[in-house]
């Protein structure tokens, strides 16, 4: 990210990230004179989390689950359980699996609020994230690529059926997440894509494919991309 923004764009953002993350750390609201939306508000409590932010100034652009099966949960460096001692997840284990998620989550919301990446309803300042992106010096090419991203993003969250999965989070949160996940990914293939342009003479394209019958090749960065990318991601085509 340092190559693809610049060392003093990057630093900076990541320095706006950790001072609104130590604001958020640990953070209890003042419900009494806090003001909070009632939307938010009832998703924090029912999530048990801290439901009002912290006062702060305003930030810039922001920024694989493995099951491995059900294992002896580690309390204070060791194992809780046993063979013949109980259950794997005592009222104890529990208790500080669900402080180690509210605690995340908190954090998390909080520090987008600082960052003013959404606002008190989860919904995402787009345009507050496109402002970031059109207000700092870089690449034409590489500034148009994140934009389509930011949008991509946008659309991909709001769509996905997240109801379905019945999960006791809160769809507004859940697509939030979506997208934070999506805008990760579609950056990072933006950088891939800026340096690729950067570097394009270090590649000899003769033997990429042309395109149908007028000859015309098509895009080149973009066959580049699916080529390394592609064959460095075979794991993605199982079906297992």
């Amino acid at each position: 990210m340092a190559n693809c923004f610049g060392d003093q764009i990057y630093y900076s953002y990541l320095g706006e990230i950790a001072n609104a993350e130590r604001q958020c750390s640990g953070y209890q609201p003042n419900f009494s004179n806090l003001p909070t939306s009632p939307t938010f508000t009832t998703i924090m409590n029912t999530l048990g989390v801290p439901a009002a932010f912290p006062p702060g100034t305003q930030g810039s652009f922001p920024g694989q689950v493995y099951y491995t099966g059900l294992q002896p949960p580690v309390i204070n460096g060791r194992k809780k359980r046993q063979a013949g001692q109980g259950p794997f997840f005592d009222s104890l284990a529990l208790r500080e699996a669900i402080s180690k998620v509210q605690t995340a989550v908190g954090n998390f919301t909080c520090t987008l609020r600082l960052l003013n990446a959404i606002d008190d309803n989860f919904n995402i300042n787009f345009r507050a994230l496109a402002d970031n992106y059109n207000r700092v010096n870089i690449d034409p090419n590489l500034r148009n690529d994140l934009l389509t991203g930011l949008s991509f993003c946008g659309d991909f969250s709001s769509c996905l059926p997240v109801e379905k999965l019945g999960s006791p989070l809160p769809s507004q949160l859940q697509r939030l997440m979506a997208f934070m996940k999506c805008e990760r990914k579609t950056r990072l293939s933006a950088c891939f894509k800026h340096d690729l342009r950067r570097n394009i003479n270090q590649f000899d394209l003769s033997v990429l494919p042309h395109g149908g019958g007028g000859g015309v090749r098509p895009n080149v960065i973009e066959q580049l991309m699916t080529i390394l990318i592609g064959s460095e991601s075979t794991d993605d085509l199982r079906l297992y």
